[in-house]
């Protein structure tokens, strides 16, 4: 298993061997299911028994774009996050832990491209709280697994008059990664995410919960070694769950005492890694079909008909990292994709149909240094070539807008 690991990092990774969410950025976030990155552990949780005693440091404006959705953003405020990988006991023969501290997790209601008919309940950020792994390898397999919890709130209670505002997530992930021979790797990965809400305010009766509360999600790929120069990687993803609030009285949304979201969404795609030599490496991939679908929770279904879908055909995705000196790696990517969504309600007095199309196209530059055992990685602001930010010109960002900012993210992987 370990000789197989080594070769997949040689061909999907190029060089550095150890890597970085930054790195994943700058090749386009969309590439992330079809490299080796040691980022890519919180999908794919058996892949952490290959990345050992590590340090990591990640800080920047965590606005992750997926086919122009913002999947997960703070405002454009600047965030970090450092974790710690380190193996346990001899040749890691009691599996490798990791450990991560950041200040927020994303809310799980961020599977529709525009939030179904504006239900953005569970979407805002929780102060994160931990975020723990743990995986070992045996002869053909690896496993691993994964725990993160947020939460924050307050209560109080006078008299027995109570004021409560509390919400909180908590996910659990399962991955599996095994040698299926000498040329093909395959990983498995599931989460849970449940959520929970209480709100309530003093002097008045209603009390606010969450009512269905979990999201999950399957996903798989696999590295298929068809020569010594390309690699092949499909990826498949299917995401779904109920998120609703209820309220102990009627009249709060649309006169029920129950309302929220039910969805679902499927992704899937193939990518080649093709290692030009030892210092080249272009990702070329195609997602031909993806849908999300969503509709108001069973228990609002008094609220109307309604539904919303959007669906991806095709979607494509390329990346190149070109090690320029040895100390001196540069990266590019983009995604495009043509979208087309849909949109319709029905009651019993009003009939609405809309549909959309748009083709977003985004594109990424990076930098990666290495430095003794540091590996740095910077995600380049696409101005920085043509004005190179505020270091020559004097220009410096608005409050709250990085645009400005010759640097988006930056990244720093430290191996002992």
């Amino acid at each position: 298993m370990k000789k197989l690991v080594l070769a997949i990092l040689i061909i999907a990774v190029a060089m550095p061997a150890f890597a970085s969410e930054t790195r994943v950025r700058a090749l386009g976030p969309m590439t992330a299911p079809f490299i080796e990155d040691d980022s890519n552990v919180f999908m794919w949780p058996a892949t952490l028994a290959s990345y050992a005693n590590l340090v990591t440091i990640t800080a920047g404006y965590y606005d992750v774009v997926k086919h122009g959705e913002n999947r997960g953003w703070y405002d454009n405020n600047m965030t970090a996050r450092f974790g710690l990988t380190y193996g346990l006991g001899e040749d890691n023969r009691f599996g490798v832990l990791g450990m991560w501290w950041e200040e927020y997790t994303y809310g799980p209601n961020n599977m529709s491209w525009a939030g179904p008919w504006g239900y953005t309940d569970f979407s805002e950020n929780v102060y994160n709280k931990w975020n723990i792994m743990w995986a070992t390898e045996f002869e053909t397999i690896d496993i691993g697994i994964r725990i993160e919890r947020a939460d924050q709130g307050y209560y109080y209670d006078v008299d027995g008059e109570k004021d409560e505002d509390y919400i909180s997530y908590t996910t659990l992930g399962f991955g599996l990664r095994w040698e299926l021979n000498d040329e093909t790797c395959m990983d498995l990965a599931f989460d849970y995410t449940s959520v929970g809400y209480t709100y309530e305010v003093m002097g008045f009766d209603e009390v606010i919960e969450a009512d269905s509360k979990n999201i999950m999600g399957f996903r798989a790929r696999m590295f298929y070694e068809w020569t010594d120069v390309i690699t092949w990687v499909p990826y498949f993803s299917y995401k779904f769950g109920t998120l609703s609030l209820k309220s102990n009285e009627s009249g709060f949304y649309a006169d029920t005492d129950c309302w929220g979201v039910k969805a679902f969404q499927l992704d899937f795609g193939l990518a080649a890694n093709i290692n030009v030599n030892d210092d080249n490496l272009i990702i070329v991939g195609i997602e031909p079909y993806g849908l999300y679908k969503g509709e108001p929770a069973e228990c609002g279904s008094d609220a109307g008909s309604e539904e919303e879908k959007m669906t991806i055909m095709p979607g494509f995705v390329f990346g190149l990292e070109s090690d320029v000196k040895d100390w001196l790696t540069f990266r590019a990517g983009c995604d495009k994709a043509l979208i087309k969504a849909d949109y319709k309600y029905e009651d019993e007095v009003t009939s609405e149909e809309g549909k959309y199309t748009w083709a977003p196209f985004n594109w990424y530059l990076g930098l990666g240094f290495h430095v003794g055992d540091f590996d740095i990685d910077l995600l380049l602001n696409k101005e920085v070539p043509f004005s190179m930010g505020y270091w020559l010109t004097g220009f410096s960002p608005e409050d709250g807008d990085n645009s400005g900012a010759p640097i988006g993210m930056i990244s720093a992987t430290y191996s002992f």
